[in-house]
């Protein structure tokens, strides 16, 4: 079945101030393409088949540029060239100008984490519909302050088998950069929902490898 017409993706603004918490929430649809299917499929294999840390060496790279006061622009260039403002809120001296750092920062560690869940779907066809995420970040917001946890919902609908959809879970937890980057100092902690019930629990860090 072709997996859902749309994919969505929700991030909102950070609410720093609740319970010393980054949320965040953004709106993303993207139209499945199945005709890019192969491509998709031979960079997952690639990574797959070849265990040569060397020869999987990569790097990844953006660059920052100071506009005014507190606002910047982000450049990306893989892909095309592409620029996004980055600012504070006007409650913290900023102009409000675009997402703050660290909404980038969950909505990169979220967007990892579900485009993986769409490229196996793009492949494999599963049949689920309404892809949607919330990440959430506790902080402590100390001087030297820092994230102390993660947690990914992700939820969907549709007819998929349940064991299949815990499968999936497990294997985009693997594929996605971020989160295997994360896991390695703090605790992350993954809720995957399908029609309205969570289906599958991971709880990952540096002392504990918790799965349900």
């Amino acid at each position: 079945m072709l997996f859902a017409s749309h994919l969505k993706l929700y991030v909102d603004q950070c609410s720093p101030r609740k319970h010393n918490r980054q949320r965040c929430r953004f709106t993303q649809t993207v139209k499945v393409n199945k005709s890019l299917r192969p491509g998709i499929a031979s960079y997952i294999e690639d990574r797959k088949r070849n265990s040569d840390k060397e020869k999987m060496v990569g790097t990844i790279r953006v660059d920052l540029r100071h506009v005014e006061h507190l606002n910047f622009q982000g450049i990306a260039k893989e892909g095309g060239t592409f620029t996004v403002e980055i600012d504070e809120p006007p409650e913290r001296g900023g102009y409000g100008k675009g997402p703050t750092p660290l909404n980038y920062f969950l909505i990169g560690a979220g967007s990892c984490l579900v485009t993986q869940w769409a490229k196996i779907a793009v492949i494999e066809g599963l049949d689920v519909d309404n892809l949607e995420a919330t990440i959430r970040g506790h902080t402590d917001r100390r001087i030297d302050g820092y994230f102390t946890d993660f947690v990914f919902d992700i939820r969907m609908t549709g007819k998929e088998s349940e064991e299949r959809v815990k499968e999936v879970a497990r294997e985009s937890e693997r594929l996605c950069f971020v989160h295997n980057t994360l896991k390695r100092a703090v605790p992350v902690i993954t809720n995957v929902s399908l029609n309205d019930k969570v289906v599958y629990t991971s709880k990952l860090g540096p002392d504990q490898t918790i799965k349900a």
